[in-house]
């Protein structure tokens, strides 16, 4: 569930007590059998960055559910 559903969660229904319980259950979690690591990591590390060249954009819209031929076609989120 994302935040978008939340919002639009109806606070009367199963689903809303069904969040309480998940929250409650992370709230009385033990962490405290749990041990912290610190990571050390230095610039020799990583890995070079590399230029690469790009896929084709037919292979990389070859298996896209709906594109217009360059670019992949989604709902509009924003209104």
């Amino acid at each position: 569930m994302n935040l978008k559903e939340l919002g639009k969660l109806d606070y009367q229904s199963k689903d809303f007590d069904a969040v309480l319980q998940f929250v409650s259950q992370i709230q009385n979690a033990a962490i405290s059998k749990t041990k912290s690591q610190n990571v050390e990591l230095s610039i020799s590390d990583l890995r070079e960055d590399v230029v690469q060249p790009s896929l084709p954009i037919e292979l990389v819209l070859a298996n896209a559910k709906n594109h217009d031929g360059r670019y992949f076609v989604v709902p509009q989120v924003v209104e």
